[in-house]
C-alpha cells in the first residue's frame, strides 16, 4: 500500500475536497495498513517455512521407515503402485479357498475313526475309544473299545489290530442271541528298545444269556517290520513250552507267593498246568519276558493275567535267537 506523507497528503486532501479534520486519520491508517502488511508477510513466510519443514520431517521419516514407506495423502511413484498391486493379488491369492487334493476338507478320514464308522460306533478321539450302543430286539447292547490310534494307523501293526478290533465288535455287537449286556476292550503298549512294541489287549464281556461273566488278554507283538510270535525270540527248532518253563519257574514261584495256587497249574510240563495256555499272551517289557497266566478265564473264576511272572531276557540268553544258538 501506497503511504501518504507531508505536503502530498494535504495536496491531495485539498485536492479531492477530503476535510482536513478526517485528513489527520491519514497516519493512522498508514501505520495499521503497513501493520497489517508486516503481519500478513510473516503469516506468508511462517506457512512457507512450516511447509519446507513438514517435507523435510517427511524426507526424515521416509528415511527411517525405508525407501518404500509413502506418507498418507502422498502419490505412490509408479513403480512402487505395481509392486504394491501385485503383493496384494498374490496375498489374495494365498488366502483364497482350495479345494484341491490337499485342502482339509477333501483329506481321508484317520484309519480310527474309520474303523469305529465302519462298526457304526462313536469314536472318541481324546479317550482313543469307540463306543457303540444299539437296540437289539428290545436289549440294549453296549460294546466299547480302546486301542492304540497311531498302531492302528500304520504297518506292520495296523492290519493285524484293525482285524482283531472289528472281530471284537462283530462277536458282541451284531448279535441277537446274547441278550442285554455289555463288552469292555481296553488296551496297554509295552516297548522295547523303542523298536519292539506289544500290545496287551484286555476284554471282558457279560450278556444275560451267560452264567457268569468272562474275560480275556489278548497280545501281539510287532517289530518295525512284522508280527513277532514267541517262537520268533528263540532259537531254530526250540519249542518254548519245554524250553522256557524252567528258566520261568523260580520266577513263577515268586510271583505266586501268598496265592493259592501251585507252580505245576501253570507249567506246561505237568499234567496239572491247566493254566499256561499255551503261552497264547506274552509281551515284551524293556528287558523282560512278561507271562500272562491264564490267557482267558480259568477253573473257579481265576481272571486272566492273575499270575504274569517277569523273566529277564538275560536269562534266557542260552536259547535266544541272536544270542546263544549254535547255528
Amino acid at each position: 500500500m501506497a503511504e501518504l506523507t507531508g505536503d502530498r497528503v494535504e495536496y491531495s486532501n485539498r485536492h479531492r475536497g477530503i476535510d482536513p479534520a478526517l485528513a489527520g486519520a491519514a497516519p493512522a491508517a498508514n501505520q495499521m495498513a503497513r501493520h497489517f502488511g508486516e503481519q500478513g508477510d510473516d503469516e506468508r513466510h511462517t506457512e512457507r517455512r512450516i511447509s519446507r519443514l513438514s517435507e523435510h520431517d517427511r524426507r526424515d521419516d521416509r528415511a527411517e521407515r525405508g525407501d518404500d514407506y509413502q506418507p498418507y495423502g502422498e502419490p505412490m511413484p509408479p513403480s512402487r503402485l505395481a509392486v504394491a498391486v501385485s503383493a496384494v493379488l498374490m496375498a489374495c491369492a494365498c488366502q483364497s479357498p482350495n479345494h484341491g487334493a490337499s485342502s482339509p476338507a477333501a483329506s481321508t478320514i484317520p484309519i480310527p475313526n474309520r474303523l469305529c464308522n465302519d462298526v457304526h460306533g462313536v469314536w472318541d478321539g481324546k479317550a482313543g475309544r469307540c463306543k457303540l450302543s444299539k437296540d437289539v430286539n428290545g436289549a440294549l447292547i453296549e460294546v466299547t473299545a480302546a486301542y492304540p490310534a497311531d498302531l492302528v494307523d500304520n504297518p506292520p501293526s495296523g492290519p493285524v489290530l484293525t482285524s482283531f478290533v472289528r472281530k471284537f465288535f462283530t462277536d458282541y455287537g451284531e448279535t441277537d442271541t446274547n441278550g442285554k449286556g455289555s463288552a469292555n476292550l481296553s488296551s496297554q503298549v509295552l516297548t522295547r528298545a523303542g523298536i519292539t512294541k506289544t500290545v496287551v489287549f484286555q476284554s471282558d464281556w457279560y450278556f444275560s444269556s451267560m452264567p457268569h461273566p468272562s474275560a480275556a488278554i489278548t497280545t501281539f507283538t510287532f517289530d518295525s517290520q512284522r508280527q513277532l510270535q514267541l517262537t520268533d525270540l528263540l532259537c531254530p527248532g526250540v519249542d518254548p513250552l519245554t524250553a522256557i518253563p524252567p528258566i520261568a519257574h523260580p520266577y513263577l514261584q515268586r510271583a505266586l507267593d501268598g496265592s493259592p495256587f501251585q507252580v505245576e497249574q501253570f507249567e506246561p510240563d505237568h499234567p496239572e498246568g491247566a493254566l499256561v495256555d499255551g503261552y497264547q499272551a506274552w509281551a515284551l517289557d524293556r528287558d523282560d519276558l512278561v507271562l500272562y497266566l491264564p490267557a482267558e478265564r480259568g477253573p473257579g473264576g481265576i481272571s486272566p493275567g492273575a499270575v504274569s511272572p517277569h523273566i529277564p531276557l538275560a536269562q534266557l540268553a542260552p536259547i535266544l535267537r541272536g544270542k546263544g544258538c549254535s547255528t
